[in-house]
């Protein structure tokens, strides 16, 4: 549901309290209140045909236990991986599968579809229950241009809009893309989670923080966006150069467009740049302790050292650093919440509002 914002509401909050980031009551709920009921990014490259991959949803928190199966046919499911006599993990590292799979504790085969084929040790009766969980239909499988997401049974935190994503560059993600393994990049960051996602939501930070990326954005023109379930930031290029050719009717029309980033509440970013799309992903790993995982996506080879999105790595760090002072700054015991900033904090606020009621649904 998209929850409505005025500039009132702004201007009588106030940021959240420093015991919010760090504080372990507040990490659980994060878990069982926002990230089990939230769409999260299939990280599974290279399913092909007859092939097993397993992968973990959120690991370090959910550590949810997934597998893509992939049948000769090409007829792909995404089931668990925790077999259901004893929860051992099925396939600990991606394999072919002809026909199908065992479990390595007690011999249950599995066919590419889930389906309990031999239950040995069990008598002769098949029970239903012993097939593997599925997770399939437009309420659990979502694919956005070459990103795929899930989200596991029981419940939804807000949103997003996938078709907000779609809205304004939908025609840019339908194009083919293709993941460069090489663009992976992980970062470790000693502060929680939400700080860093704060930090994404405000291009205020910019002038101080990036100073190379200030050079090539223009802050006058900067838009920021708010839908269920997310936002987007709409940088335009300080020179006109390097921009995307957008249609009239398009929403950004007006501007010399170099770069959109989106956020799907809670934890994933989409980047969109002229040589295609990085997707990030930051990752509780405790009440102090975030990672954040990038994947790269590219449309057009030839674009990759032009834009903002030519040097991710320096930009990511210096992130990282600013969220990281943050952090330390909020174990004050004089720190105090501050109000926001009515032109360049709307999202944060939004944010805000949206994670508060997650944490507050039952």
């Amino acid at each position: 549901m998209q929850l409505p914002l005025i500039d009132a509401d702004i201007a009588r909050a106030q940021w959240l309290p420093p015991s919010f980031y760090g504080s372990p009551p507040v990490a659980l709920l994060d878990r069982e209140r926002v990230f089990a009921r939230a769409w999260h990014t299939v990280d599974a490259p290279g399913a092909e045909p007859g092939q097993l991959v397993p992968f973990t949803l959120l690991p370090g928190s959910l550590d949810e236990s997934l597998l893509w199966s992939v049948s000769a046919q090409g007829v792909s499911r995404l089931l668990s991986n925790v077999c259901t006599h004893r929860g051992a993990v099925l396939c600990p590292s991606s394999r072919r599968a002809v026909s199908g799979f065992a479990c390595p504790y007690h011999g249950r085969v599995f066919d590419l579809d889930g389906r309990c084929r031999d239950h040995a040790g069990m008598g002769r009766d098949r029970e239903p229950g012993w097939d593997l969980p599925e997770l399939a239909g437009p309420d659990r499988v979502r694919h956005l241009g070459p990103v795929t997401f899930v989200r596991l049974p029981g419940g939804a935190s807000p949103g997003p809009d996938f078709g907000a994503v779609e809205t304004r560059v939908g025609h840019l993600l339908r194009e083919p893309h293709h993941e460069d393994v090489e663009g992976r990049a992980v970062y470790d960051i000693d502060a929680n989670w939400a700080l860093y996602v704060e930090n994404y939501l405000e291009g205020f930070h910019v002038r101080w923080v990036h100073p190379s990326l200030s050079r090539q954005l223009d802050a006058e023109a900067y838009r920021y966006d708010l839908f269920a379930g997310g936002s987007v930031q709409v940088g335009a290029s300080s020179t006109g150069e390097g921009a995307f050719a957008l249609d009239a009717g398009h929403p950004d029309a007006d501007l010399a467009v170099t770069a959109w980033y989106f956020h799907l509440f809670p934890n994933t970013f989409l980047n969109v740049y002229r040589w295609g799309l990085s997707v990030n992903v930051v990752e509780p790993r405790g009440p102090d302790r975030a990672r954040v995982r990038y994947r790269r996506f590219v449309r057009d080879v030839a674009a990759l050292g032009e834009g903002p999105g030519s040097n991710l790595h320096d930009v990511e760090l210096e992130d990282d650093a600013i969220v990281a002072s943050v952090a330390q700054g909020l174990r004050s015991r004089l720190a105090r919440p501050g109000r926001y900033s009515l032109v360049h904090e709307r999202a944060v606020h939004h944010f805000h509002r949206m994670y508060l009621e997650a944490l507050g649904s039952a």
